[in-house]
């Protein structure tokens, strides 16, 4: 596995992207757009004299198209391909905002801290410790903000939200979960709806393929069973199904007995839970990640059918990110790590404010953003055994 590592210094509370575009909110609550093909031609040597650049930072698509495929087969492109990409991977390449013609606008965010930045169907939410605010934008050119000011649509602190099938989740802590159904009138032809309690307490919430699950906690995972509709406009993010409501169907205690039937695991061992479309995870005192296999019953609810163990890595887990190919990214307190094919990759050491993935993208499937404090890391990483194992 290689990973590569781009540095853009600054001071960002949260960053996103979108469309072709590096989104940032900077300390000063400015966004600023930077087109990520300035920042993939502002990488410096011989990097330009060969496709890695594009290929891992603006189409992610690509490597797993057919014309790439066939051009691996030849040996001279695939050892040239595997020579480039350990060269590109040696080093993180700095790049200065000043090349890339970034655009910067105020958005009149009236708040003192950012803690969630998302962009869904071209609407721009803030998580903010004043409350949940959005805005459209114009995304066909430029990006171009559509209205004077944000409009604010929750007042309680939102800490974290997740969007999915035409609905917006915001996670407002000891405040509760608010949910924002048919958010953009796929079925009922109206602009925003009104964001609804559906949870008392929320830190996170993650998608279960339509279902969503709740974390009131870092270990207690609710289930909120959703009922969903047909819709007639798939959009930008290719989605035709709706979510219209949801039904709490209690905290996911089956988890805990299943693990301990399962693997012996004491449930006041388990220090971290989280889960991706189809497989939740446990991570244990002792250090060890366990995954859970979900399948649907008769009545459409998740099941756990297996389960296995992985030895894990020292140290806390603040956050984790599921991608595609069963691969996780996962944030301790300590670095950032990447869990892919039973093996530990080191994608970055230190302490980072937010990380971004977006494995629901088909151009940036294999590229994430992290914002420390001193500036953006977008890291993007590709399986280079494939490679080596057609060079065998």
């Amino acid at each position: 596995m290689k990973v590569v590592k781009i540095f853009i210094p600054g001071r960002f509370e949260d960053a996103f992207l979108y469309r072709g575009w590096l989104v940032a909110v900077t300390e000063e609550k400015s966004l600023r757009f930077v087109p990520l093909s300035r920042v993939t031609s502002a990488i410096k040597g011989s990097e330009q004299s060969h496709p890695w650049p594009s290929l891992l930072f603006l189409r992610n698509d690509w490597i797993n198209s057919e014309q790439f495929e066939c051009l691996a087969r030849n040996n001279s492109v695939r050892r040239a391909l595997l020579k480039s990409l350990s060269g590109f991977a040696e080093r993180i390449h700095y790049i200065d905002l000043a090349e890339t013609a970034f655009r910067e606008l105020d958005p009149n965010l009236p708040c003192d801290l950012v803690y969630d930045l998302n962009i869904y169907y071209g609407r721009v939410y803030f998580g903010t410790d004043r409350g949940l605010f959005d805005a459209d934008f114009d995304w066909r050119n430029e990006p171009e903000m559509q209205q004077n000011a944000p409009e604010r649509r929750l007042e309680a602190k939102c800490v974290s939200t997740s969007a999915r099938y035409s609905s917006i989740n915001a996670s407002c802590a000891s405040e509760g979960l608010f949910t924002a159904f048919d958010e953009f009138g796929s079925l009922n032809h109206h602009d925003r709806t009104n964001l609804e309690q559906v949870a008392p307490i929320s830190l996170r919430t993650m998608w279960l393929r339509y279902d969503v699950v709740n974390y009131e906690t870092r270990t207690k995972p609710t289930l909120l069973h959703s009922s969903t509709e047909d819709a007639d406009v798939m959009g930008f993010e290719r989605e035709n199904r709706v979510v219209t409501r949801f039904q709490p169907t209690g905290t996911l205690n089956e988890l805990s007995g299943y693990l301990s039937d399962a693997e012996n695991i004491d449930a006041r061992d388990i220090r971290f839970v989280f889960n991706s479309s189809n497989v939740f995870f446990i991570h244990t005192r002792q250090g060890y990640f366990y995954s859970l296999g979900v399948q649907r019953d008769e009545n459409d609810l998740p099941k756990f059918t297996w389960t296995k163990s992985y030895k894990g890595q020292n140290g806390r887990i603040v956050s984790a990110h599921p991608l595609r190919g069963a691969t996780t990214l996962i944030e301790t307190d300590k670095r950032v790590l990447m869990f892919a094919r039973n093996n530990w990759y080191r994608v970055l050491d230190g302490e980072v404010i937010s990380i971004k993935t977006f494995n629901r993208s088909r151009r940036f499937q294999h590229l994430a953003c992290l914002v420390k404090s001193d500036g953006i890391v977008l890291a993007s990483w590709y399986d280079d055994s494939k490679l080596k194992q057609r060079a065998a």
